[in-house]
């Protein structure tokens, strides 16, 4: 009786306990909520955009924290970005064609310029493009040129005139060659475009589009995966004979297996990550910060280690270590070397993108 008595005291005790912590958590919980949420941002970027270590130093030294987001492509951005009108992000990173679409859409803010004083160390070559010709809405943070990742115990590059041949054709009529296509409709499309009618389309017509889905639709025939993460893995471990990947991935690709090599086409596709801040954000200043804080040298230097993306500083380049001199001439192209490279375009409607993409993914 007496064990019984005392059991049931102490449950009293601790559901008196209990709820009084909770009503402290109610009187004095808000302070600390608003405290946080005024000292916070909400970053959406690509998984190999921002070091999640170097973004955790970033929070230790300002007092800021980071809500970091990722997405995969820019077609799940539009969807986000178009939901929220702009709002629930200060920074987003997305790709060039991205900024003119966003832009148009007035889901992007206007930069102030004089809040960016790393602006001037960007190389001029990634600057001025027709998708956002004064960089009114967004700034370079990395970029990378698309190239046909393979895997020499399969492919003999001193046979392949065109690099593009070995994703849209068998490699020699091999029926058990394996690519890696990219899992993006508008870049699949852009590529399909590019390898048919060369640099120079701004729009497709009807007629092209069913030549581009039967093109699509017949290389599936020799798709190992629709994939645009895991690509350096993939080719390395022999699953894909070639691979349309970034070139930060071949580099990667390329210090872990040594029968990885890649090919750049004549008239190589590039891609520039920017940085921007949604319309609908309510703390510029703190995203200033956040920007200023990854484009030091420091923070350039160490993504570059990380991720191998091409950096946007040309003052880094020369204190980057373990580069050899193949990545040091892409990484320091000219405005006349850039002009010979050409940007993944918006060559059809959404619908029309989508339609395709089911049919190809059926």
């Amino acid at each position: 009786m007496k064990n019984g008595r005392m059991t049931h005291f102490l449950i009293r005790v601790l559901m008196v306990a209990f709820w009084c912590a909770v009503l402290a958590l109610c009187l004095i919980g808000p302070r600390f909520i608003a405290w946080d949420a005024g000292r916070s941002i909400s970053v959406l970027a690509w998984s190999d955009t921002f070091d999640r270590a170097w973004v955790q130093q970033f929070e230790r030294e300002t007092g800021i924290t980071v809500c970091l987001n990722y997405c995969t492509t820019n077609e799940e951005l539009f969807v986000k970005l178009r939901a929220s009108g702009g709002a629930g992000y200060d920074v987003i990173v997305l790709s060039d064609y991205a900024v003119r679409q966003l832009g148009q859409e007035g889901l992007l803010k206007k930069l102030d310029k004089s809040h960016l004083p790393f602006f001037s160390k960007i190389n001029p070559a990634l600057l001025g493009h027709q998708f956002d010709p004064h960089n009114d809405f967004a700034v370079p943070f990395s970029w990378t040129v698309y190239c046909i990742g393979l895997n020499k115990k399969y492919v003999d590059q001193n046979t392949v005139s065109d690099p593009w041949d070995l994703i849209f054709t068998p490699y020699t009529g091999r029926s058990n060659y394996r690519v890696i296509m990219i899992n993006d409709p508008l870049e699949a499309i852009g590529f399909a475009s590019h390898y048919l009618y060369g640099p120079d389309v701004t729009s497709l017509s009807n007629e092209q589009l069913v030549t581009i889905r039967a093109l699509l639709c017949m290389q599936k025939g020799w798709v190992e995966a629709y994939t645009n993460i895991m690509t350096d893995y993939t080719l390395g471990s022999g699953a894909a004979h070639a691979a349309v990947m970034q070139i930060s991935d071949a580099w990667r690709a390329m210090k872990k297996y040594a029968h990885v090599d890649y090919m750049i086409p004549t008239d190589a596709l590039v891609s520039i990550e920017h940085c921007a801040i949604p319309v609908g954000s309510k703390k510029e200043a703190l995203a200033y910060e956040f920007l200023n804080y990854m484009y030091t040298p420091e923070s350039c230097i160490h993504h570059f280690n990380t991720f191998l993306m091409c950096p946007v500083r040309l003052d880094i380049i020369p204190f980057l270590e373990g580069v050899s001199q193949r990545q040091r001439d892409l990484m320091v192209s000219s405005p006349e070397a850039f002009s010979n490279y050409s940007f993944v375009r918006d060559l059809v409607s959404e619908q029309q993108r989508y339609d395709l993409w089911v049919v190809l993914k059926s």
